[in-house]
Formats: C-alpha cells, sequence, structure tokens
C-alpha cells in the first residue's frame, strides 16, 4: 500500500495528541511525493509529513512549513521512523522542539538517503539535535543540511547529533553550536559510535564546555574499539565560547 496526497496547506496544531503529521500520523505503507505547505505545533511527534513510521517507504516527499515541538521528536518529515527508507526528501521549514530535533527525521531507525535540509534546527531542550536526523541507529548516505543547528545542551551535529550506524557522503553547510554545560557537538556528528566516511564540513562549529570538532564532537567507546574516518574534509572554524 502507499500513499500519494495532493499538497496540504493551512496549520495544523495537535493540541495532547502525541502523534502530529500533515499527511499521516502513524504510517505502516509507503509515503510518496507528499507536499506540506502549513505550519505544525504539537506536544510531541511535531511533523511535516508523518508523525511516526513504523515501516514503509517514504519517497521525494517535501515540507515548507514550520515546526514547532513543545516536546521531543520534531522534524520537517518524520517524527520517528522505525524501519523502511526515507529517500529524496526535503525540508525548508525551520524546527524546533526540546529534544530529538531535525531537519528530515528526529529520531531514526530507516536508511536514510539523498535528502536535504535548509530550514534551521533549535533544541530548546535536554539533548540531540541534527540538520538531517536528531538520533540515528540506520545508516545515512548522500544527504545535506543548509541549515544552522543550535542546541542548549549535548550531541548537536550539522548531519545527526547522535548516531550509532554508519554516515557516509554527507555535507554540512550550516553553523553548529550549541550554549550548555555538555556539548559533544561536531560539524558532521555530535556523539558517535560508527564509520564516518566521505563527509564534508564546511559550517561554523561553536561549544561552550567541551567535546567539539569540525567533523566528530565525541566517538563513544573504549581503546579496545576501532572506529574508521575515511576522506573527511573539514573547512569549519571551532570556536570555544568563555563560560
Amino acid at each position: 500500500n502507499y500513499v500519494t496526497i495532493a499538497p496540504a496547506e493551512g496549520t495544523t496544531t495537535g493540541q495532547n495528541h502525541r502523534y502530529t503529521g500533515s499527511i499521516v500520523a502513524v504510517n505502516y505503507g509507503d509515503i510518496i511525493s507528499c507536499v506540506n505547505y502549513g505550519d505544525i505545533t504539537a506536544e510531541q511527534y511535531a511533523s511535516g509529513i508523518v508523525a511516526r513510521s513504523d515501516r514503509g517507504n517514504i519517497v521525494d516527499c517535501i515540507n515548507y512549513g514550520k515546526i514547532t515541538g513543545k516536546g521531543f521528536k520534531p522534524a520537517g518529515i518524520c517524527g520517528e521512523t522505525k524501519g523502511g527508507t526515507v529517500t529524496g526528501c526535503v525540508n525548508y521549514g525551520d524546527v524546533s522542539g526540546s529534544q530529538y530535533a531535525a531537519g528530515i527525521v528526529a529520531l531514526n531507525a530507516a536508511t536514510l538517503s539523498n535528502c536535504i535540509n535548509y530550514g534551521n534546527v533549535t533544541q530548546t531542550g535536554s539533548e540531540t539535535a541534527g540538520g538531517i536526523a536528531g538520533g540515528s541507529t540506520g545508516a545515512i548516505s548522500n544527504s545535506t543540511n543548509y541549515g544552522n543547528v543550535t542546541g542548549v545542551n549535548k550531541q548537536v551535529g550539522g548531519i545527526v547529533g547522535s548516531a550509532s550506524a554508519t554516515v557516509s557522503g554527507c555535507k554540512n553547510y550550516g553553523n553548529v553550536a550549541t550554549t550548555g554545560n555538555y556539548d559533544n557537538v561536531g560539524g558532521i556528528v555530535g556523539y558517535t559510535s560508527a564509520a564516518i566516511s566521505d563527509c564534508v564540513n564546511h559550517g561554523t562549529v561553536t561549544g561552550s564546555h567541551d567535546s567539539y570538532g569540525g567533523i566528530v564532537g565525541r566517538i563513544h567507546g573504549g581503546a579496545s574499539e576501532t572506529y574508521t574516518f575515511t576522506n573527511p574534509l573539514d573547512y569549519t572554524t571551532v570556536i570555544l565560547k568563555n563560560q
């Protein structure tokens, strides 16, 4: 089964509902070529296209609306994926929320590729924000972020805030910054336990405490573990603010 829907316009407000998406609240099929122009405001899972996708594919969808999550998992395309793929999606809207804020998918377990984010992403609460994904256990490839990513606390990245799967062929042009006491901020990934390859960062990275870098803020693990970084390119300025 798949969904192809005409563009959605207007404003969607989810009061105390858990899942709020302009096109679909909870998805079990394929969502293809959907477009949202309306602003979305919700307590949790505020999303331009689909709030939660348990399986299936999200393909060539676009969000233009502003996404405001008063709680966690706001995103331009999808609040949370639990599998499937996210391919060729684009977000133009600014996104803000307390945790796992992202331009494309807030908390990602899908295979994500060829997506672009132009919106600014702002994390207002405890942790985790990224231009493409907030947190990801799925592979991310060939995706680009142009928006600024700002957090008040740890795990903030130009592509993904926290990653436990590979990130490859991605580019970040937005500035990345945190203002809290626990940074883990990177031009590509804030915090990772997986390989990073062929990624490029052009944005300025600003931290206020520790663990910040042009490509990766912090690598998780002990001395017995090996992590692979292949062909990273960093054109950034890295700034530590005085506390």
